[in-house]
């Protein structure tokens, strides 16, 4: 069970879906339906040990002409290359559709599981 959450939002899972090896992605595509007016997704992954971040996966998002990056402000051209937990949230957008690209940058023990959530509200 996972919630609460409103009657407008819809709730999508993704768990170890796919297993990635380095330049491997996977992309999902999402509606947004009018009156939404929220997009948040959570990518998550376990790193292999070792100093610093061994595996690392990139989340990208393209909604209403606009590509955001995993941890990065709005407009960032980089991605984050610390951590196994990313996230992007758009607000206030118009109804259409998004594409949520997840993207293994670098693969330490191939292949890679993750998890991804993907809100609409």
């Amino acid at each position: 069970m996972v919630g609460p959450h409103a009657a407008n939002e819809e709730l999508q899972f993704f768990d170890e879906k796919k297993k990635l090896d380095a330049g491997d992605r996977e992309d999902h595509t999402v509606t947004i339906p009018a009156g939404s007016s929220r997009l948040k997704v959570t990518l998550v992954w376990t790193d292999p040990p070792g100093e610093g971040l061994q595996s690392d996966l990139d989340l990208v998002v393209v909604a209403n002409k606009q590509e955001r990056h995993g941890n990065m402000p709005a407009g960032s051209k980089d991605f984050d290359r610390r951590n196994n937990v990313e996230q992007v949230s758009f607000e206030n957008l118009p109804a259409g559709e998004a594409v949520i690209s997840v993207i293994a940058h670098s693969i330490a023990v191939a292949p890679q599981n993750y998890a991804l959530v993907i809100r609409v509200s």
